[in-house]
């Protein structure tokens, strides 16, 4: 069973998080640099952005939003809208996202295709559909040019209320990622081989919870998720007098050594468990998560 991501999806206008398309009014909270950070806190594996600039000087605004962010936070973005030209896929991943959304649905779309698979690599080539390039589980073609031969995953957002979901892509080979307003993500989607993901309203519910909703999926052996695990069981390690192992602690890009600290069985568990690092003080005997009060989690 391929391994399931779980996307946020947000919008962004004027450098700002907004509603949607048809509504560019900025969320109570449109700071997208908090909104990704608590994305990443959150155990997402991953945020789609639709930029909704109106303008290449309001595209430019956004992108230089998303490249700043890259800088100091290591989520990985996928970003589209708009997109529709070779030089629109370069600028969007020369901000550090890691995919570029192409619509498949607009039309003389395949140039560009063509030449962003070709320069980039297809897997850096994310295809957005409603049903239009679906048809029967299978992908139409462009220019008589089959689609998963110019991008590495669809991005697939439903119309079609008639048909259901997993009908349409159950005979599918190309990844997909569905992106839905469904409340709950379907258990017939979650094993659909193809199927390598999820976004919209089921994933945006979750809140700060979808580490712990992924926790589930792994622990009810339903599909294979990302999630911390240890390649050393505690039981093999070797352990001081007092039952503690210490813990060096490097910056995971130049290895610098950031700190040493200490960790229990339950604090080992608990970091494996909620993604953050949690440690025992020796000095205090408690458990000390690191960045409860400075908010910087490790």
């Amino acid at each position: 069973m391929s391994c399931k991501r779980f996307y946020k999806n947000f919008y962004l206008y004027d450098g700002k998080a907004v509603a949607g398309p048809n509504d560019k009014n900025p969320l109570d909270e449109s700071d997208i640099t908090k909104l990704l950070s608590d994305c990443e806190n959150s155990g997402c594996d991953g945020a789609i952005i639709f930029d909704l600039a109106d303008t290449d000087n309001e595209r430019e605004v956004n992108l230089g939003v998303i490249k700043n962010i890259k800088r100091s936070i290591n989520l990985p973005i996928i970003m589209g809208g708009n997109v529709e030209r070779f030089e629109d896929v370069k600028k969007t991943l020369y901000t550090g996202c890691v995919g570029s959304i192409i619509n498949l649905d607009a039309p003389d779309i395949y140039k560009a295709l063509k030449e962003a698979s070709k320069r980039f690599g297809k897997d850096k080539i994310y295809g957005y559909t409603t049903n239009a390039h679906i048809l029967n589980g299978k992908l139409a073609k462009i220019n008589d040019h089959d689609i998963d031969d110019l991008v590495g995953c669809i991005i697939f957002e439903p119309v079609n209320t008639v048909v259901a979901t997993d009908v349409i892509l159950k005979d599918t080979l190309l990844k997909t990622i569905v992106l839905s307003d469904d409340a709950t993500v379907k258990d017939s989607l979650l094993s659909i081989e193809n199927v390598a993901g999820f976004a919209g309203k089921a994933v945006d519910d979750l809140g700060d919870k979808v580490y712990e909703y992924k926790l589930s999926l792994f622990e009810k052996k339903i599909c294979d998720v990302d999630i911390f695990k240890s390649t050393i069981e505690w039981k093999d390690m070797k352990l001081d007098k007092d039952g503690l192992v210490p813990v060096v602690v490097q910056d995971h890009k130049t290895d610098e050594v950031l700190m040493v600290a200490y960790m229990n069985e339950e604090s080992f568990n608990l970091s494996l468990k909620t993604r953050k690092m949690t440690y025992w003080s020796r000095s205090r005997q408690s458990l000390w998560l690191k960045g409860e009060t400075s908010g910087h989690f490790q």
